[in-house]
Order: C-alpha cells, then structure tokens, then sequence
C-alpha cells in the first residue's frame, strides 16, 4: 500500500525531467490495474490547486484532479484523529502541514509514501521511497 505525495502529481503533470517519470507511469499503470493500492490525503488536491493557481494553469490541476480518479487511488479526509498526528508530526519533525497529514496518513493505513522530497527521510514514523524504488522492490 502506498500513499502518494504531492510532488509526484506535479512531477508527472509538469513533466519534470529531474524525476524518472518513467517509473511514475509505471507506479500508476499499477495503481490503475488494481496491483498496487493508493491512498491521496485531500492535502494533496489543495496543494496541486495552489501550485497550479500561483502559475496561473488551474486547467492543469483540474485535469491532473480527474486524472487522479482513474487512478483508483482513495482520498483520505483529514480528521480528528489524522489532524491531531499531524501536529504532533509536525513539531516534532519541523515539517509543512501537508507532508505531515501525508506522512499521518501513510501511518494509519501501514502504508509507504511514495515522494520526491527528501525532509520524508527525517520522518521516523514512517517509510518513504521514490516511485523507482518502490517498483524495484514490488
């Protein structure tokens, strides 16, 4: 099981060519067959609408939101239960809000996030891998 960070939306839809997007087609041509179950904290959709909003393609976070749909991936609502974790996530790792509800959310469903962004490795509560990384141990 896997959830899924931000960064890897926005690597795949920006076309980064720093990340092996490869291996992110791969992750979620897995996702879409049902051989790899995903979680997507609603975090997630607000982030890529405010990276999106701020270089004016909302178009692009709509399409990446209904692109995410068939993905089979299930949205996860932060909670009471969640937003508290996070806090504490969050003071004690020094991290944004939203890599917290994400790294919180990994831990309530025993599952990895899957990320880019390397502040993951510091977060002890939970195991975080590169797209490329995780299809290698699959």
């Amino acid at each position: 099981m896997i959830v899924i960070d931000t960064n890897i939306l926005v690597a795949f839809a920006k076309e980064e060519e720093d990340k092996d997007l490869k291996a992110v087609e791969r992750l979620f041509l897995s996702m879409k067959e049902g051989n790899v179950k995903s979680f997507m904290p609603s975090i997630v959709i607000s982030e890529i609408f405010a990276i999106f909003f701020k270089s004016n393609e909302l178009r692009k976070a709509i399409e990446l939101l209904i692109y995410t749909k068939e993905l089979n991936t299930s949205i996860v609502d932060l909670n009471e239960e969640l937003a508290k974790s996070a806090g504490i996530i969050k003071a004690k790792y020094g991290t944004s809000y939203g890599d917290a509800i994400v790294a919180c959310t990994a831990s309530e469903k025993g599952a990895v996030v899957i990320t880019y962004d390397p502040q993951f490795s510091s977060i002890k509560d939970v195991k975080s891998m590169k797209p490329e990384e995780f299809l290698k141990r699959s």
